[in-house]
């Protein structure tokens, strides 16, 4: 089997040159569409208003480390195995890519959005069936679309990871512990990345279905722009409506049951632990048809005794 063409990028952060996100290859147009309806395939790694393009006093670029002068940020391409190839949009129904789950919410919730409620009228249409289940009986307002603020270190770690790649795509002078002189986090004394941090690396990629989810808001990162995922594109991976509102107690400090990080990382936690409604109705429908089969096989035996 011919694996599908790839894609490499490379960004030299001199002076005040952002890097940009690269383009992935599309799927061809002939493949069929995870979506029941006929969804229209996503361009070349969508670019997005919240997207990699930074003006001239963007964090890339303001804390450059001053020695060396020159920092290069490399993806190099993602190593597809036999498995990834054959998923890439699958014909099966029920495994739905990411683009055709969140790709109406990527335009407007830019990194370190902090309004946690935008309304519809304001979003680009719904171009999935998946995403129009979603939004049914939504009401006027989204909630949960507060975008988690990254550091600058990520946000280079980001931009040398192509789509669906993770920590093992890294370039060796990215796995240093500090980049850009920004001292953040733990610090286990090697000057390097610790194990601690590798599952937080990983690209989510617009034609495969997620990375598996837990329960911290940085577990996966977006496939078109270098930022995190707001706790609704969390619930819309994981199959909840957008009716379902996730919350907690307002109050800063320690509560007794919740997440120590406050109520952010509460809203991230119920996401990540929760059992996917899809899948639940799945393993309902999957009983149910047992249990009715036992019942027909027992009424038959009965009737023939």
């Amino acid at each position: 089997m011919k694996a599908p063409k790839n894609f490499a990028g490379k960004w030299l952060i001199r002076g005040n040159h952002a890097p940009s996100v690269p383009s992935a290859s599309p799927a061809s147009a002939g493949d069929p569409a995870s979506d029941a309806a006929s969804a229209t395939l996503p361009p070349s790694s969508p670019a997005s208003a919240d997207g990699p393009e930074s003006s001239p006093s963007s964090p890339a670029s303001q804390y450059v480390k001053p020695s060396p002068p020159l920092i290069s940020v490399q993806a190099q391409p993602l190593r597809l195995s036999r498995f990834s190839h054959a998923t890439l949009r699958p014909a099966v129904s029920t495994q739905i890519p990411t683009w055709d789950v969140n790709v109406d919410l990527s335009q407007n919730l830019p990194v370190g959005h902090r309004v946690d409620a935008i309304a519809y009228s304001e979003l680009s249409p719904a171009k999935t069936s998946y995403q129009r289940a979603m939004r049914a009986e939504g009401g006027d307002l989204l909630v949960n679309v507060q975008v988690p603020r990254i550091n600058c270190d990520t946000e280079l770690r980001l931009k040398g990871i192509p789509q669906g790649g993770n920590h093992r795509d890294l370039a060796d002078a990215l796995l240093e512990r500090y980049l850009t002189g920004q001292r953040w986090g733990q610090d286990n004394g090697t000057g390097r990345l610790s194990r601690r941090h590798f599952y937080a690396y990983r690209r989510l990629h617009p034609n495969i279905w997620a990375w598996t989810l837990n329960t911290k808001g940085d577990s996966v990162y977006h496939y078109g722009a270098p930022r995190a995922l707001s706790v609704r594109e969390f619930a819309r991976l994981q199959s909840f409506p957008d009716r379902f509102a996730f919350t907690t107690d307002a109050r800063r400090g320690t509560i007794g049951g919740r997440h120590d990080g406050g109520p952010a990382h509460s809203r991230y936690r119920q996401v990540g632990n929760a059992v996917p409604p899809l899948l639940a109705r799945a393993i309902a429908a999957a009983l149910l048809e047992q249990l009715r089969a036992a019942r027909d096989r027992d009424a038959l035996r009965a009737r023939t005794a």
